[in-house]
């Protein structure tokens, strides 16, 4: 039997140099897909928010910020001039100025606009919003005529 004798001769630094390569290659890599998923995300955002919002819409595309903060780290936000759309209107805050925009106005110089309600639906059928609506139109209007 005879002995076999191997022997090795491994390069550490080449090695090494070649793994620094591909790492960055990788980060790069994965900076470019993060970038894209970034702007993907943002263009949802904004294809959202065509669909879903009407009278805000301006608004909310205006305060919405995209920018990248350090190398693969993006930031999709929304300014403190937009957050209302997501959080709501403030309780007891005045919506005559906001519905009225593009009313029309009378020879008189007062100005109208028509805000449909439907209620072609037993209440029964309609959403709880809606009745919470109505409730709280009922209870403004009978307060009115007690006064």
């Amino acid at each position: 039997m005879s002995d076999i004798n191997l022997k090795f001769n491994i390069d550490a630094a080449a090695i090494a140099d070649q793994f620094n390569a591909f790492k960055l290659e990788v980060e790069q890599d994965l900076n470019k897909a993060v970038a894209n998923l970034a702007a993907i995300t943002d263009a949802k955002v904004k294809e959202m928010a065509s669909q879903e919002l009407h009278t805000s819409r301006k608004d909310f595309m205006d305060s919405l910020g995209f920018e990248e903060i350090s190398p693969g780290v993006w930031i999709i936000s929304v300014d403190e001039s937009g957050l209302w759309v997501e959080e709501g209107i403030p309780a007891g805050t005045d919506m005559k100025p906001a519905l009225l925009q593009n009313a029309k106005v009378t020879k008189n110089g007062t100005r109208t606009k028509v805000i449909p309600f439907h209620y072609d639906q037993p209440p029964s059928q309609q959403p709880v919003a809606t009745q919470v609506l109505v409730q709280t139109i009922k209870e403004g209007l009978a307060q009115e005529n007690r006064a």
